[in-house]
């Protein structure tokens, strides 16, 4: 361990020092001039300065901070005062350096450390008061774990302290007040060590100096360091990038599957099964993912982490608008559009409106019908003014033209499809070009569940179909018991979903023998409850009619015409020509069936009954016996009619119903029909020249800015031979085959 000099020895060897400056800088003058006008100083090679080199020639550090952009040097130094320096000064020790350096002494020092890449000291030297500096001190943890060198750290052999190179350099240019860092004596106190040297590093000073220092060694070595400032910074951001599309990939794919990303707890405890989804696969993915599990390994509390439930609905916010920008533009593209909206209670009791823009793209010169989702919005008032201003108002924010909407579908509720008050009725009156059809899966639904409702009798009976299934799904047992004697299990009722009525109806058609079975192993079990004996008794008096067999019979028959309807309805690429003939057809159906309807379900009740044991009769009701009043004679009492007949007229009003229902409901889509109906390649291929051109003209007077009569009748003549021409080719072909 050195021997600490004395003071004596300390202001001996200080005076040695400032007289070989003041000898060095005696010597120095005598190789410059003291007067240099402006057009000398143009010509004379030492008055050019290394540091003062334009932007254009040297460029300069870029910074990650406005104090790292605005940093300047300010010095001015030679090569050749550099060359002539007193070579004696030591420049691995600061504490030896001169406190007022001048600019030659400064480009002599950074040129001679300008090459140093590692920071490696002799700590052998440096206990005090019982602590040794680390050479661990040397270098900086970034936040990812890797470790830089401080090369800006120097540790002084005389003063065995630590100092700031760049500060020790530069600092009294910047006008602060000197840390121990940059003053003579250097920083001793190793307790602290860690602590001063993150508080100085992070200062603005110190940054300033820095910048200074590495633009005089950019300067002096004909070199910058924006190339390893910028690798860093890149390597960064391929880092953060890597990171973000991992966690976007992740919401993407939890959102796409409607799955929920958070959990009850947030934390990143990832062990935790309450962490929720999206942490969890976050977990997964980093173990094929090395930037995010890096990511995860160096995060600490306060730190950014992208993780969050509000990073995550950022994420969605900004997607969602991105997704829904690109849909406006193929619709602005498209210019026309049609809208589609429909209303239903959420689990919060709600009411959420959805939004469906539907127009035709062109994908690789081919017209594309599209349908994009938009948007949920929340609505107070369901009658039909407030929807059709709400509606008028959400186009109106899409930036989309309500004039250029040129079809508008809802259900067909009296508040949507109502002829004077509904939504298609307020739509229409700002614009009568939006012709209104309604959905055609959701009317034909209408006419069941309307139909079902119209007589009492048969409201009963679908109470009862109910009941069975409510019934057996009460209890695990029952179920089994079910299962153990019918092959098919009872199917739940829907209002919404008129085939799901069908289904039902099926299994009890088929099965009613079986269910029966069920119900008197249920009645006659001694284990059972008391509840599930009087349940099983109960329906066993309601199913065990001829009533009920025969209203099962007449809605098995009428059911089956109605879902083979519904579920072609239902098809993706069905063009309204062909809807409208298959609702045509049902309608005649029905109408067909009416007189006959009776003597066929009620003929098919009987055998029914036989095979149940079940008397196949209506039971007979006492005739009710109503008071008659003084000035009423016998004749006006009313007659009774005998069950038979009853039910054949329950059964007729049912049909009339459903005949009417559907005349009615769809009268809208009729009118479409007729007007491009004669657009399909059915009726293009059937129809005269002269009955298209009128239809044309019919077509091209309703849409007077949108259509030309002339060219319309020319391309749809075109159009029809060009379509017998591509069946005849397809007819030729087959024979051939």
């Amino acid at each position: 361990m050195s021997r600490k000099l004395s003071g004596a020895e300390n202001r001996k060897k200080a005076k040695e020092r400032k007289k070989q400056s003041h000898l060095s800088s005696s010597f120095l003058s005598s190789w410059l001039k003291e007067n240099i006008n402006e057009d000398e100083s143009n010509n004379e090679p030492a008055g050019e300065s290394a540091a003062s080199l334009s932007a254009s020639e040297e460029p300069s550090v870029s910074g990650t901070t406005e104090e790292l952009l605005s940093c300047e040097i300010p010095v001015n130094c030679s090569e050749g005062e550099s060359v002539l320096f007193d070579l004696n000064l030591n420049v691995d020790d600061p504490g030896t350096w001169p406190e007022n350096l001048t600019d030659t002494q400064r480009c002599f020092i950074v040129s001679k450390l300008m090459n140093k890449l590692v920071n490696e000291p002799d700590i052998s030297n440096t206990y005090r008061d019982g602590r040794k500096l680390s050479k661990d001190w040397f270098h900086k943890v970034l936040p990812n774990g890797e470790k830089i060198n401080r090369l800006w750290l120097m540790l002084g052999k005389s003063m065995n302290s630590l100092y700031c190179l760049p500060c020790k350099l530069f600092a009294h240019t910047q006008s602060e007040s000197k840390s121990s860092l940059v003053r003579r004596e250097g920083f001793t106190n190793w307790k602290k060590v860690g602590e001063r040297l993150s508080e100085h590093e992070n200062s603005l000073n110190h940054k300033n100096c820095f910048c200074s220092w590495k633009n005089l060694e950019a300067s002096l070595g004909k070199r910058g360091i924006d190339k390893d400032l910028q690798d860093e910074i890149e390597k960064e951001e391929s880092h953060w990038k890597a990171v973000l599309h991992s966690v976007v990939d992740v919401i993407l794919h939890l959102a796409k599957q409607g799955s929920p990303l958070r959990g009850s707890n947030e934390t990143l405890e990832f062990s935790d099964p309450r962490s929720g989804k999206f942490l969890n696969t976050i977990e997964l993915v980093s173990h094929y993912h090395p930037p995010l599990r890096e990511h995860i390994l160096r995060h600490r509390k306060g730190q950014v982490t992208y993780f969050s439930s509000k990073i995550q609905n950022e994420f969605l916010e900004i997607i969602s608008n991105k997704i829904r920008e690109q849909i406006m533009e193929e619709v602005k593209e498209a210019k026309y559009y049609a809208v589609m909206f429909d209303c239903t209670p959420d689990v919060s009791h709600l009411e959420q409106m959805s939004q469906v823009l539907r127009y035709v793209r062109v994908v690789e010169n081919f017209p594309e019908i599209t349908e994009r989702f938009i948007d949920f919005f929340t609505v107070s008032d369901k009658t039909g003014i407030a929807l059709s201003e709400e509606i008028l108002k959400k186009i109106e924010q899409e930036g989309l033209d309500i004039k250029n909407c040129r079809g508008q579908s809802y259900d067909n509720g009296a508040n949507m499809a109502g002829k004077y008050q509904g939504v298609q009725a307020r739509i229409s009156e700002s614009n009568p070009l939006a012709k209104f059809v309604p959905c055609a899966a959701h009317t034909l639904n209408l006419v069941g569940v309307n139909a079902a409702t119209a007589v009492h009798e048969v409201a009963g009976y679908f109470g009862t179909v109910n009941c069975l299934y409510t019934y057996f799904s009460a209890s695990t047992n029952r179920w089994e018991v079910l299962l153990k004697y019918s092959p098919l299990a009872l199917r739940k009722e829907s209002d919404t979903r008129w085939s799901s009525r069908r289904e039902a109806l099926t299994v009890v058609h088929k099965h009613l023998d079986k269910i029966v079975e069920a119900l008197n192993h249920l009645a006659l079990d001694a284990v059972s409850s008391p509840e599930t004996k009087s349940g099983a008794v109960s329906l066993l008096k309601s199913i065990q009619t001829f009533e009920f067999v025969a209203f099962t019979c007449f809605w098995q028959k009428t059911l089956k015409k109605i879902d083979i309807v519904s579920k072609m309805l239902q098809k993706e690429d069905i063009a309204i020509d062909v809807a409208c003939n298959l609702l045509k057809g049902l309608t005649a159906q029905i109408k067909d069936c009416r007189d006959t309807i009776g003597n066929e379900v009620l003929e098919e009740a009987k055998q029914s009954c036989l095979a149940l044991n079940v008397d196949p009769s209506f039971k007979e009701v006492r005739n009710r016996k109503k008071k008659r009043f003084f000035d009423e004679k016998c004749e006006d009492e009313s007659s009774e009619i005998s069950q038979h007949k009853k039910f054949k007229l329950a059964l007729l009003q049912v049909n009339d119903r459903i005949e009417a229902e559907l005349e009615r409901r769809f009268q809208s889509m009729q009118k479409v029909n007729e007007m491009f109906g004669f657009l399909s390649p059915k009726q293009l291929t059937t129809l005269d020249n002269k009955t298209l051109r009128e239809k044309a003209t019919t077509l091209a007077n309703l849409y007077r800015d949108d259509l030309d009569k002339d060219e319309l009748s020319v391309e749809i003549e075109s159009f029809k031979y060009s379509v017998i021409g591509s069946d005849n080719l397809a007819g030729s072909e087959s024979k051939k085959e």
